[in-house]
């Protein structure tokens, strides 16, 4: 299998742990997406060496302990953070979420056999080559997603999994394995010991994904289980939830954008604003959101008395991205509205109130009151 070209600085940071007696391996993600030929940021590596050891051979390096207790420093090594990890194993999992306790190991084979996905517990070193004991490298080949041994155990230990793994399917194009989406499906009153923050993570990267709109629809149950406002795009034959799920797929990969293509024909706009709360969109985004869903039954036409009141209404970030919704279903209208938009821009006559060069004071003075100044 191919050598692993990995930076100048993480090489040097490597070969410091190294010569001072503590094996490092390159793992996960990063050696994942290198044989898949993704680019990746995320470098991860494990050693031997606990944290303390760690902290000493690398005291000239900047180390946020990001997770000390679970044995994880945050390496700056040049400005490149680098995830460097103790070999563990991990005790129980009481919260669904992390490990209540975990011990530390100095066998590299220990700390894969409790990763998530195959595809994720694949180590290289140097001096070894690669290292796949739970068959990555043929799963990546099959593009199938898998869980480490038993997928119920995987999914009890950490619920997010099973986001993460629909979530990878979508970002990859991989099918989920048989008995790895069983469990994920039966699991999956699990996802109530997860954070809203974590779980519009994984929405976001979700619906941002290659394969966006075959994942949205092979797990529709799964999903309504963290967005229940999906129950009444699922009613009868669930054509609004087709509809939606091709919106999402439609639009530009912009998380924002694709949430609110998504949930664009939900039952109210309410309803949008609580599933944005909820997950912990900012103000502005949820803002976003709920505005675009509130203009879902704006009638547009490619004349400029029907554009010019939505351009008022909504100003031009905000119309743009309606035009984009829209465009999913009808191509060739919206391209009609976008052309009439132009021609009135480029005459000057999409204009906002503060282009005026006059304001209400002005027509005040002038005698003008009430609705007649707004006219």
């Amino acid at each position: 299998m191919t050598d692993l070209p990995l930076p100048a600085p993480v090489r040097s940071l490597i070969r410091r742990l190294e010569d001072a007696g503590y094996p490092v391996y390159a793992v996960g993600g990063y050696l994942r997406d290198f044989l898949l030929g993704l680019k990746t940021h995320d470098i991860d590596l494990a050693t031997a060496a606990r944290p303390e050891e760690t902290v000493r051979v690398l005291a000239d390096y900047r180390i946020i302990p990001t997770g000390l207790e679970h044995g994880t420093l945050t390496v700056l090594a040049e400005g490149l953070p680098v995830e460097v990890t103790t070999f563990r194993q991990d005790g129980s999992y009481s919260d669904h979420r992390r490990p209540d306790r975990v011990r530390f190991t100095s066998n590299i084979l220990e700390d894969l056999s409790r990763r998530d996905f195959t595809i994720n517990a694949m180590a290289w070193r140097r001096e070894e080559g690669w290292i796949d004991p739970w068959g990555g490298c043929p799963d990546l080949e099959s593009r199938v997603i898998r869980a480490v041994g038993d997928p119920v155990i995987r999914f009890r230990e950490d619920a997010l999994r099973i986001l993460r793994a629909v979530r990878l399917s979508s970002e990859l194009g991989f099918r989920i394995e048989e008995e790895t989406e069983e469990a994920l499906l039966s699991g999956k009153g699990l996802l109530v010991h997860v954070a809203s923050e974590r779980i519009r993570i994984e929405l976001e990267r979700l619906l941002g994904g290659r394969d966006a709109e075959r994942v949205l629809l092979e797990f529709d149950v799964l999903l309504k289980t963290v967005l229940p406002e999906l129950a009444f795009l699922l009613q009868g034959d669930g054509q609004l939830y087709r509809r939606a799920a091709k919106r999402a797929a439609g639009v530009r990969p912009d998380p924002v954008l694709r949430f609110a293509a998504f949930l664009h024909e939900a039952e109210s706009p309410e309803a949008v604003q609580e599933a944005a709360r909820r997950l912990r969109f900012s103000r502005s985004d949820t803002a976003r959101i709920v505005r675009l869903t509130r203009a879902g039954d704006l009638e547009l036409e490619a004349k400029a008395e029907s554009i010019w009141p939505a351009w008022q209404s909504l100003g031009e970030r905000l119309f743009s991205d309606l035009l984009e919704l829209r465009s999913v279903f009808d191509r060739a209208g919206v391209e009609k509205i976008q052309k009439e938009a132009r021609d009135l821009s480029d005459r000057g006559r999409l204009l906002q109130l503060s282009d005026l060069a006059l304001d209400g004071h002005d027509l005040q003075k002038q005698g003008y009151r009430g609705s007649r100044i707004g006219r």
